[in-house]
């Protein structure tokens, strides 16, 4: 069922879904065309301009908020694993493993962040919570 009007005073104006169409493939056919020719550029032996310091940094933030996003799914489906009754602890085995890795991960990430830098503190309060899970499963809580 597609609605079109919710209220019958309130007009919705299509006309902008058009034009963020016309707008998604110009920008797709523009991403193309210059990874396209970044391909070529490297395959030709061309210097391509190094990643400027604030581009890493990004890039680090990224990375940081992905790998803290999977460690927070991770507790979640853990958490959850631990709320059932039909489960074994040997099945909780790989939430542990999974944590384990990533946590190390974490506290690196973390490091190559500025410490008064809000995503460090986040990282840092994920990797203690990680921590915490795989201490008291690995002393035999569960």
């Amino acid at each position: 069922m597609k609605i079109n009007e919710i209220n019958p005073h309130i007009k919705v104006d299509n006309s902008a879904r058009t034009n963020r169409a016309a707008s998604d493939q110009d920008f797709k056919s523009i991403l193309t065309n210059r990874l396209h020719n970044m391909t070529t550029a490297v395959n030709q032996g061309e210097d391509v301009s190094p990643i400027a310091p604030e581009q890493a940094a990004s890039s680090l933030r990224l990375e940081s908020l992905a790998l803290g996003e999977i460690t927070i799914n991770t507790l979640d489906a853990y958490q959850m694993a631990l709320g059932r009754t039909d489960i074994k602890t040997a099945a909780l085995e790989p939430f542990i493993s999974s944590l384990e890795d990533n946590n190390q991960t974490l506290i690196d990430l973390q490091k190559q962040l500025p410490k008064d830098d809000h995503l460090a503190i986040l990282l840092e309060q994920i990797a203690a919570v990680s921590y915490m899970e795989t201490v008291k499963y690995r002393r035999g809580d569960y």
